[in-house]
């Protein structure tokens, strides 16, 4: 269990605050999910910046971790590698976080409950509440609590009169009027669309896109993967770490290295691959030093056809 020590982090995001006690040793701070104090904003590296608190002497440092975007210690950019003694109020800026060094509870047990109370920062957080309303035919059981409040207030007390009567005695089908079942049927519509418009940018992410999303962002880069891997549940993790390192990939995209960094990053990082471009007659010689199964023989000349010069033919060795 770790030893926490008195110090924490206030964190202030976009829209939360919140605190992370700081235990003894080294706490990883950034963007990847590896990171013990994860914050999850593009402007933010993976590793962007680390705290060691030593219980010997019951300090704290910060060390900015090479980042491209440098780490504000009270305004001022810290230099790159070079562990910095934190002092009590301390502001740290990160993206758009403010971390703020501070005292924090010294029981052990109100320390771990602070920890297991902190929710990581989320990638983007809605501007309004999700709508949770079921669409049956119809449209029977849809209110409007939202679009009616939009309304002047001659119609307010209509709403708030049936809140009332359905917080004391239940939903009377009485109660319900005209106007708000007519504006729930474009709120159970429209609100869902709002939502995804305003947050279009979950979908871009291969974090939070859906798995179904993942053939669209694989056919911006040209990568021939869904075939392969929409049947095989356990491909699933090796498909989102190639979708992570695509735009890098489209980048070389026609060279032999591309080519070579592409066929480790989709079946394995430690393929033994070579690729033999020097020849004269427009050939690729691309050989695999392991033995590949059918199907991942069959993923690797699609991945060959779609990445190499379109003037070049290959052989893939061994045949």
């Amino acid at each position: 269990m770790a030893i926490y020590s008195k110090y924490c982090l206030r964190i202030r995001g976009a829209d939360e605050v919140s605190r992370y006690p700081l235990p003894y040793g080294t706490t990883m701070i950034g963007s990847d999910s590896i990171c013990d104090l994860l914050l999850a904003d593009r402007a933010v590296a993976g590793r962007q910046a680390q705290i060691v608190c030593r219980q010997e002497d019951d300090s704290c440092t910060l060390t900015d971790l090479g980042s491209q975007n440098r780490t504000l210690l009270n305004n001022e950019p810290l230099p790159p590698n070079l562990a910095v003694r934190l002092q009590l109020n301390a502001q740290i800026k990160i993206g758009m976080y403010r971390l703020i060094f501070e005292t924090s509870v010294t029981d052990d047990e109100d320390a771990l409950a602070v920890e297991s109370a902190l929710v990581a920062p989320q990638l983007h957080k809605p501007t309004f509440d999700l709508y949770e309303g079921v669409l049956p035919p119809g449209f029977s059981s849809i209110y409007s609590l939202k679009l009616l409040a939009h309304l002047p207030m001659i119609y307010q007390p209509v709403a708030d009169t049936w809140l009332n009567h359905a917080e004391t005695t239940g939903v009377d089908r009485s109660a319900e009027t005209f106007l708000m079942r007519f504006l729930g049927l474009f709120e159970s519509v429209l609100l869902p669309l709002q939502w995804l418009i305003e947050n279009f940018d979950l979908y871009l992410d291969v974090r939070t896109a859906p798995l179904e999303f993942w053939p669209w962002l694989e056919h911006w880069y040209g990568l021939p993967l869904d075939a392969q891997f929409k049947d095989d549940p356990t491909m699933v993790e090796r498909r989102r770490y190639v979708l992570s390192y695509a735009h890098a990939l489209y980048a070389q995209k026609g060279t032999s290295i591309g080519l070579q960094k592409l066929l480790r990053v989709c079946i394995d990082d430690q393929l033994p691959v070579e690729i033999d471009d020097q020849t004269q007659s427009g050939t690729f010689t691309i050989t695999i030093g392991t033995t590949l199964s059918a199907t991942k023989r069959a993923l690797v000349e699609r991945l060959i056809e779609a990445f190499k010069p379109v003037d070049v033919t290959y052989t893939l060795l061994p045949k």
